[in-house]
């Protein structure tokens, strides 16, 4: 394995609890004696000793910035409008200049070519070799795919492509704030930037819940658009920010003044949508759809002026016009730009269609869309909450056997979690199965006096998520599964825990006499026994997103009680007659 051609560089702050991700991901770099130096910014945590022990070079850096109180009323004056809150504090300030601290930390770098990232960034593709290679051949900056927004499933929210691996010797960091990587002061030469696939390099950011974001450091960007008044880039940085801090008017005269540059035709667009959704705050919807409509004009290879204004007409109940810019967003294809959000090419304008047609009365068309939501995100609440309004669900029969006066509170909490399901409530009937009898001829006299397409067998010490049932659902729909199980999170020997299950009426066809839990059984195994019968058939599956919480005494604190104890007293005649029922043995009559 060849070493590495490249030192990886990076700033850190406090960084203890994402940082040891970060080098997880580069454990291959480490092993391959590659250099990993960081410049730290002032840690009061054990972010340097963390580093230290992956091997990390650690520099103590300082890069701060004295602003006096004349230039902090001087910004003010010149940024906020009407009123709306300063920026900079009256009696001066200090802050952070980050292309600095990042350009005092790669001179500390043995290798002239930098790989950057941050301290809460993590790649999930790195291959040194084909980096190595590019290196070799002559590229003086890598563009890759960056991640840099996860939805709460983990899957990609916002991304695009960022250019942080480059020659030192030919390029360094600029700017105070929303620092980017430029040609050196007096460069004349031509680089070569190579563009690399997502297979070879791909780098996500997984921000610390809670931690003060980079872009709320305003006062940087204000200082640095004061002091470079022709930068436009940073200029719609600043009045994104002011949007962000809710100063809708100096957001506004900012983003105005951004589009003057008439520079990049994305990023002026996107000016034009931030200024319609501050007249939207504003409440001048006249403006707001004004400068939506203007996005679209001036950049029309993005759908995010659509969607707005989709949104907008879904907001105020216009469902044709939802429906007209929804379905033009369609027509779009993705592009890499930084400011792209994933939802708009994918479940966002199916969501809007589905909600439009909905209330237009179109179920069909609603039908349509709703499930190709849920193909993007299975598990989203609001997609599994709103199923129910455009299909006709089957009915579902839960059966709980209970003993009068025992699990009194359990069999309340199991109860409160069916009447909070996602699923259609009109949808659902609960049968409490009273009495001393065994569990399995519970069930069957259960069966008999309910008429439920689904039945869901459930206890008195069990708790379902919202969603289990619509889940359940939707997994027997999509499979044509008769037998859907609800994940305890136990597995046993054979990879299955068949406790709490949502099964098919007419399944009861394909098991012995009919029955769900064999009659023969007095409490354990039965479930065991219905299972192998419906995988003799591969009429079986574990939902494995739902969350069904089992408070049961082999996994909890919850005490060994009689109804425990009169369940599992025949437990070895049980465990005998399921290994013959399985096994196709004759059954004998003392059994």
């Amino acid at each position: 394995m060849n070493k590495p051609l490249f030192s990886i560089v990076l700033i850190t702050k406090n960084e203890a609890n994402t940082l040891p991700k970060c080098m997880e991901s580069l454990q291959e770099f480490r092993n391959r004696g590659g250099e990993i130096i960081i410049g730290d910014t002032g840690s009061t945590d054990n972010t340097i000793e963390i580093a230290e022990s992956f091997g990390c070079i650690v520099n103590s850096i300082n890069a701060m910035i004295d602003i006096d109180a004349k230039t902090s009323k001087k910004i003010n004056n010149r940024f906020i409008e009407d009123g709306e809150l300063i920026i900079m504090p009256e009696n001066g300030s200090r802050i952070f200049d980050f292309s600095t601290a990042r350009n005092l930390a790669l001179s500390f770098a043995s290798n002239d070519f930098i790989v950057s990232l941050d301290g809460d960034e993590a790649y999930t593709k790195f291959d040194i070799d084909y980096i190595n290679e590019k290196i070799q051949s002559g590229s003086t900056q890598l563009q890759y795919q960056f991640v840099y927004a996860h939805n709460e499933d983990g899957t990609p929210s916002m991304q695009f492509r960022q250019c942080k691996a480059f020659d030192r010797r030919l390029m360094e960091w600029k700017g105070i704030i929303h620092e980017f990587v430029g040609y050196k002061s007096g460069f004349q030469g031509q680089g070569f930037c190579s563009d690399i696939e997502e297979t070879f390099i791909k780098l996500e950011h997984w921000q610390e819940p809670n931690k003060e974001h980079r872009g709320k450091y305003i006062t940087g960007l204000a200082y640095d658009c004061y002091m470079h008044q022709d930068n436009d880039r940073h200029s719609h940085y600043l009045a994104r920010e002011y949007y962000y801090t809710h100063r809708p008017k100096s957001a506004i005269k900012e983003f105005k003044r951004h589009i003057s540059f008439n520079a990049w035709n994305s990023e002026k667009a996107q000016s034009m949508i931030y200024i319609g959704e501050c007249y939207g705050f504003l409440g001048d919807r006249e403006n707001q759809i004004s400068y939506y409509s203007l996005a679209f004009h001036t950049d029309s290879y993005r759908r995010e002026a659509l969607i707005k204004l989709a949104q907008y007409y879904l907001w105020c109940n216009n469902y044709m016009g939802a429906i007209c810019y929804a379905k033009a967003s369609l027509e779009i294809n993705w592009q890499d730009y930084y400011a792209n959000h994933l939802s708009h090419y994918q479940d966002e304008p199916h969501r809007i269609l589905y909600l439009a047609y909905g209330y237009s009365g179109n179920l069909v068309g609603a039908r349509k869309h709703i499930d190709i939501c849920l193909s993007y995100h299975p598990n989203h609440p609001d997609y599994l909450a709103h199923y129910k309004y455009y299909f006709d669900l089957p009915k579902i029969s839960v059966l709980i056997p209970h003993i009068e006066a025992t699990r009194e509170e359990g069999l309340k909490k199991c109860v409160d979690s069916i009447n909070n399901q996602s699923y259609a409530q009109d949808k659902i009937e609960i049968k409490i199965l009273l009495g001393d009898e065994s569990v399995p001829n519970k069930v069957k006299k259960g069966v008999e006096d309910t008429d439920g397409h689904l039945i869901v067998f459930a206890s008195n010490d069990v708790e379902f998520d919202k969603d289990d049932f619509i889940k359940a659902y939707l997994d027997h729909k999509a499979t044509l599964k008769m037998l859907v199980v609800f994940d305890t999170g136990v597995r046993n020997e054979n990879g299955y825990i068949c406790e709490h299950f949502m099964i098919i009426r007419n399944a009861l066809t394909y098991l012995t006499n009919g029955e769900i839990f064999d009659t023969r059984f007095h409490h354990v195994g039965c479930d065991d026994y219905l299972w192998h019968q419906m995988s003799m058939v591969q009429e079986s599956m574990i939902s494995t997103r739902t969350k069904t919480k089992h408070f049961h005494f082999s996994r909890t604190d919850a005490p060994f009680d009689e109804i425990y104890e009169k369940g599992w007293k025949n437990i070895e005649q049980d465990r005998e007659l399921l290994k013959i029922l399985i096994e196709n043995k004759q059954i004998l009559e003392t059994i």
